[in-house]
């Protein structure tokens, strides 16, 4: 799967997922749902990288994302470059989106990393392992 047809999954599905999350007071079924809407497994870590929800990964066959799940805390792997990322890139107006696809050596498959703001303030990370198509 290459990262544009990715990037196309998460815009397409922004609507559906906020009305997913409308729907549930629940983070965990709120990704889980979100996760289903994508066809690919979820995550979502508060700005200190910690695991809030995860969707159901039992099957994914990819080092980094089970490290991430079974540790409660986002990979090390991927936290480097999400702190040079944010550095660098910060939303210039209220609502828009910023991301980051990371691969790296132990991954089988890429990552894609969505900052999550409130009012230009870095709440958390949004992260889906591409293992399918949109």
């Amino acid at each position: 799967m290459n990262h544009n047809s990715c990037d196309q999954c998460i815009s397409v599905k922004i609507a559906q997922m906020i009305e997913a999350y409308s729907l549930s007071a629940d983070p965990s079924e709120f990704v889980e749902a979100l996760a289903e809407l994508c066809g690919n497994p979820l995550h979502v870590t508060d700005r200190s990288y910690k695991v809030l929800a995860c969707s159901n990964c039992e099957n994914v066959d990819d080092e980094v994302w089970r490290d991430t799940a079974e540790l409660g805390y986002m990979s090390s792997k991927i936290i480097t470059d999400a702190i040079k990322m944010h550095q660098s890139t910060h939303p210039k107006k209220r609502g828009e989106h910023v991301n980051f696809i990371w691969s790296g050596g132990s991954t089988k498959y890429c990552h894609m990393v969505n900052y999550l703001y409130c009012d230009n303030t870095l709440m958390g990370y949004l992260s889906m392992l591409c293992v399918s198509g949109p």
